[in-house]
């Protein structure tokens, strides 16, 4: 009986080695390197559990040239995975892998349990040079190779040798490579138009809104004080034309103030950045004009005064230079 056992083993193309505790399938003429290893010079399907004796059934494991591997799942069903005799990725039926989530709604859906935040997703490179980056693509053309472009992507860099990081998106407006439109840097500036942002928000170029509320509050300010010798200070003042010399500006005649002019007759308004270059606050200049065009008023009322104490003088100048005629012109009249 043991001899037709073993005589069945090799005719079905299993070999045991029982010291060893290997066994090989496919073959009986080779050393099994495993403690199952399965041979397939052909390719093909490896290994298989079903519930059915179909050949598109259950569960396989298929080599391709030699090289490739897949797992498969034949039926209308799903793939877990676990780890510590617990769930914690799924692969549902149409495709879409839950992390966390038993019942994905999206292609990849993570979904984080308990009221702790944790980091879902961790994109690191290594290295200590500047502008490696962990990049998210994003595209919507039918490539799927090297020459795929993209048509947008968030972007992690590392900005500087020392591990200062900044957070980069870029779009393109044609399916050619995209180009960084907006960054937010280690210090948390927002920048648009610019890699470079010295303020909370520095952008580059036009802006439009339906309104802006700066904060002004009585409760927020101390040390407040009248402004005095605006009209001065706004004569002092040169409004100019120009134009911008970076062709990204806008392009045309623009009108405004030289910061610089500015920083002579107003400094406090004036800032300067970490690259050398000025800028001015325009909207504190309202408070300006609101003085200047007060303290013009007082000026044209105390010359409408005086006008009017003129007006009166002259008024009775006249009356008198009147009454002298009449009087003279009545005494002639008597001799």
């Amino acid at each position: 009986m043991k001899k037709l056992f073993i005589l069945g083993l090799l005719v079905f193309g299993l070999v045991l080695y029982s010291s060893a505790q290997s066994v090989g399938v496919g073959s009986t003429a080779f050393t099994p390197q495993s403690t199952l290893h399965v041979y397939n010079a052909a390719g093909g399907n490896l290994f298989q559990l079903s519930s059915s004796t179909a050949a598109a059934t259950g569960f396989q494991i298929n080599m391709n040239s030699g090289v490739n591997f897949s797992l498969i799942n034949r039926q209308n069903g799903y793939m877990s995975f676990y780890t510590n005799n617990t769930e914690y990725m799924r692969l549902i039926n149409t495709g879409y892998l839950g992390i966390g989530n038993t019942a994905p709604y999206y292609l990849v859906h993570i979904r984080q349990t308990g009221s702790t935040p944790i980091t879902l997703l961790n994109i690191h490179v290594s290295g200590t040079t500047t502008n490696q980056a962990g990049i998210i693509r994003f595209t919507n053309t039918t490539n799927n190779d090297g020459t795929d472009q993209y048509s947008s992507y968030i972007a992690g860099i590392r900005t500087s040798a020392g591990g200062t990081q900044a957070l980069a998106f870029g779009t393109s407006p044609t399916n050619a490579a995209p180009v960084e439109r907006m960054r937010i840097d280690g210090n948390g500036n927002v920048g648009i138009g610019t890699t470079t942002p010295s303020y909370k928000l520095h952008v580059i170029g036009r802006l439009k809104t339906d309104g802006i509320n700066e904060t002004s509050d009585r409760r927020l300010k101390k040390n407040i004080e009248p402004i005095t010798g605006s009209l001065d200070k706004i004569q002092q003042l040169q409004g100019v034309t120009y134009e911008w010399k970076d062709p990204e500006r806008e392009a045309g005649t623009q009108l405004g103030l030289i910061a610089q002019d500015v920083e002579e007759v107003i400094p406090y308004i004036v800032n300067t950045d970490n690259e050398g270059y000025k800028s001015l606050q325009y909207s504190v200049i309202v408070a300006l004009l609101i003085e200047g065009v007060k303290d013009q008023q007082s000026e044209i009322e105390e010359l409408k005064y005086q006008m009017s104490e003129m007006q009166k003088q002259i008024d009775a100048l006249k009356t008198l230079v009147s009454t002298s005629i009449d009087t003279e012109e009545d005494t002639g009249s008597s001799d």
